[in-house]
């Protein structure tokens, strides 16, 4: 019978696959993260349309599946779905103060959970028996080779840095974008082509390329 399921779990969403290759735990993506990116996506698909630059919106399968690919998931754990929960913008407040008195015990009943985050990703688990001193090292078979250490894991960094696109913002984006074109000797008009909004809307979430 497998571990019972946290609080934590009822705010994330439980991935496909193991978070950056741990063999224990799933990937977990924020609800209230991902609805927030969906609403974002809803509102730059209407403009779009809106401004003719799509003859049709995504359907909900497909912003859905939009909408994860650009949410960053966490460890499956609940030490670290608390801590995320405990900074979240769009979580509520009370779910917040209940991330910060979580200890771990009640998610994840594991002798692992009060670890840090960072600690328990670098860390493989350790046993709960007692190392033997090396004087009590049994020297019945002194020919036998030690085993190789396992080389470490190497991390994946994705980085998406996130920020609100004030009007001060906006207008700078477009300067910058505006100075980019002249430089390299691209058509302003350009910048209205359907290709063009998709690319600056998968990578550049939020901006809204001027007319």
């Amino acid at each position: 019978m497998g571990r019972p399921q946290g609080w934590c779990w009822d705010h994330f969403h439980k991935g496909d696959s193991k978070y950056k290759g741990n063999q224990t735990h799933w990937e977990a993506r924020c609800r209230k993260c991902v609805d927030a990116m969906l609403q974002d996506m809803k509102n730059a698909d209407a403009k779009a349309l809106r401004d003719g630059v799509l003859e049709r919106v995504r359907d909900g399968a497909q912003l859905m599946k939009d909408a994860f690919g650009r949410v960053d998931p966490v460890c499956g754990k609940g030490n670290a779905m608390a801590a995320h929960l405990k900074t979240c913008k769009w979580v509520e407040s009370g779910v917040q103060k209940k991330a910060h008195k979580h200890n771990g015990k009640s998610a994840e009943p594991s002798s692992s959970d009060s670890d840090g985050e960072e600690l328990s990703q670098l860390c493989p688990p350790t046993s709960s028996l007692s190392v033997p001193s090396r004087s009590t090292i049994p020297s019945a078979n002194p020919t036998a080779a030690p085993k190789a250490p396992k080389p470490p894991k190497q991390t994946t960094l994705h980085l998406a840095p996130r920020f609100k696109w004030t009007n001060e913002r906006t207008e700078e984006f477009n300067t910058d974008l505006c100075k980019f074109c002249v430089a390299c000797n691209i058509p302003w008009n350009k910048v209205s082509n359907p290709q063009a909004y998709l690319f600056f809307d998968k990578w550049v979430p939020g901006s809204v390329l001027p007319d």
